[in-house]
């Protein structure tokens, strides 16, 4: 008779330490990017900002749950109630869709934030 015996102890404490950093590591890089979202799309309008309040109410939210992290780009409806008819357009104003624009730009960079962040976990897992 012959007996293989595979040690998966090692591959399993690594995969236990991938699993601990991945969410905080691309959360991280994720967090980092959505800044670089929301400044462009702060900036790259074409509306006439009067108050600012249109420009400081766009925000953005990182959303984490046991399976999933979420970035949520918006437009914080108390502070500028308009911003939703200015960003999808009425009637006779025609739409900027300044933040869908900006995370459109940057689909790559959101890319890259993911690969890093999951690079970066792979490394302390040691694989």
């Amino acid at each position: 008779m012959i007996k293989v015996k595979i040690d998966t102890s090692e591959v399993t404490k690594a995969l236990d330490v991938f699993q601990k950093n991945i969410q905080p590591e691309v959360t991280k890089e994720l967090n980092s990017v959505s800044d670089k979202i929301i400044n462009e799309a702060r900036t790259n309008h074409r509306f006439n900002s009067r108050t600012g309040n249109l420009v400081q109410s766009t925000l953005k939210e990182l959303g984490i749950d046991k399976n999933s992290i979420m970035a949520i780009y918006k437009i914080d409806d108390a502070r500028a109630p308009y911003g939703k008819y200015v960003h999808d357009g009425q009637r006779s104003w025609s739409e900027d869709k300044f933040l869908e624009n900006a995370v459109e730009r940057n689909e790559k960079n959101i890319e890259k934030a993911i690969d890093k962040g999951l690079d970066t976990a792979i490394k302390k897992a040691g694989f």
